[in-house]
């Protein structure tokens, strides 16, 4: 074991060397010699003293044997402001009891450990030093703020112990770590007022693409294949032939979300940061929305996640676990723009559906952006733009829609509120 091992134990440097193999050679010499010599007195100090170190090499060899180290979270996935249970529980299963044990297994500090008043943070998870029979297990309970949005990793975790003097400490790292994402923060659409229907719904379809069975426009002849639960009974006795239900035309608009990384940036009036948590969460609130009113929901961003190369592009979807998808991308994602917000849009044009609703939420907007945004509402999509921060807004454009979201206390509090100003 090397020298700031003993020195945390609180060992003098002549009792380190002492507990060297060196020094236990020069010991063990001494004990031979003392023994021919018949120095009693000597040979029954040195054999106490060797047999007490020979039980600690001894108790110190098998001192993390079989000890196993567990960690529980109540949540893997959870939003941010939210609480989460952490359980640690160590078990000795051996009949050698732990004299002592040491264990550090600390957490990042964006997810500080609470104390039972739920109100002051310990920061990460403390140093826990414990005594330990055999086959006896100890247990212990943390609460954890989610307090920032994130993909966490907790552990590994470092566990030391050894022999019950103290002489040779022994330490291991488990090699299980546990991850934790925290997704932002959703807030309701009354908080965000979003449009009931256009821009961010359903319009009627200029061609034919399917009907909806609740809208009834008028009746018509039967014609061979109709279903026969559309025909109109009351119809047909009143024209003496069958008569079938006929239905509006109707399809459900496919909406992309855009998150212009780079207009956070630059900015000295405004906290970059803090203002991008606010539109990350403007982001996951629009998009739980739509997916709850059941439309298709994509999403793009000129931005990398951390562990890929690829810009961020989702093609619209409608199902629940497509959502979560989304949220996970919105749990990674940092603010570090690849390109321009209007150069992102032109590169990934070719794949838009025709006619979808483009939502842009974006804090500063250039002449650029301006020019880009106008261009598409020229060619048929429908362009919505969200502005986040208390800033002074650009003119209003007649090619898009154009909100102002205002911010209200800190993001992780039960006050906090996004407002939205339609300033068209």
């Amino acid at each position: 074991m090397n020298t700031s091992s003993y020195a945390r134990k609180g060992y003098s440097s002549v009792s380190v060397q002492l507990l060297s193999n060196s020094g236990l050679l020069i010991l063990l010499i001494i004990f031979i010699l003392s023994i021919w010599k018949n120095i009693t007195a000597v040979v029954i100090l040195l054999s106490i003293f060797l047999a007490a170190v020979g039980i600690a090499k001894f108790w110190s060899h098998f001192s993390l044997k079989n000890v196993n180290y567990e960690r529980f979270l109540s949540e893997r996935r959870t939003f941010q402001g939210e609480i989460v249970q952490l359980t640690v529980r160590v078990s000795n299963k051996k009949l050698l009891p732990l004299a002592w044990l040491d264990i550090d297994d600390k957490l990042p500090k964006e997810l500080p450990v609470l104390k039972e008043t739920n109100e002051e943070s310990l920061g990460s998870t403390p140093i826990v030093s414990i005594t330990l029979s055999g086959y006896k297990r100890a247990s212990w309970h943390y609460q954890i703020k989610c307090s920032k949005r994130g993909y966490y990793v907790i552990g590994p975790a470092s566990l030391q112990s050894g022999d019950i003097f103290g002489f040779y400490p022994r330490s291991v790292i488990t090699h299980e770590s546990d991850t934790l994402i925290v997704y932002p923060r959703l807030f309701s659409v009354d908080s965000l007022e979003l449009p009931a229907r256009q821009p961010l719904g359903e319009l009627g379809a200029r061609h034919r693409i399917f009907q909806d069975p609740t809208r009834t426009i008028g009746v018509r002849e039967y014609m061979p294949g109709d279903p026969f639960n559309h025909i109109n009974w009351k119809a047909t006795a009143r024209h003496q032939q069958l008569q079938v239900k006929e239905f509006e035309p109707s399809t459900t608009l496919q909406n992309i979300i855009w998150l212009g990384i780079d207009s956070f940036t630059g900015n000295e009036n405004i906290d970059s940061h803090e203002v991008f948590e606010w539109a990350v969460s403007t982001v996951a609130s629009i998009g739980n929305y739509l997916i709850n009113a059941g439309s298709a929901l994509g999403f793009f961003a000129n931005t990398y996640l951390a562990q890929g190369r690829n810009s961020i592009t989702v093609m619209p979807g409608t199902s629940p676990n497509h959502m979560i998808n989304i949220l996970e991308i919105l749990a990674r994602i940092t603010l570090d723009p690849i390109d321009t917000l209007e150069t992102f849009i032109n590169q990934q044009r070719g794949v838009l559906p025709w006619g979808s609703t483009l939502i842009f939420i974006v804090s500063e907007i250039t002449n650029g952006l301006t020019a880009t945004l106008e261009d598409l509402g020229k060619s048929g999509y429908q362009v919505v733009l969200f502005q986040i921060g208390n800033m002074h807004p650009k003119a209003e454009s007649h090619f898009y829609t154009n909100y102002i979201v205002r911010t209200y206390g800190d993001i992780t509090s039960q006050e906090a509120s996004l407002v939205l100003e339609n300033i068209q």
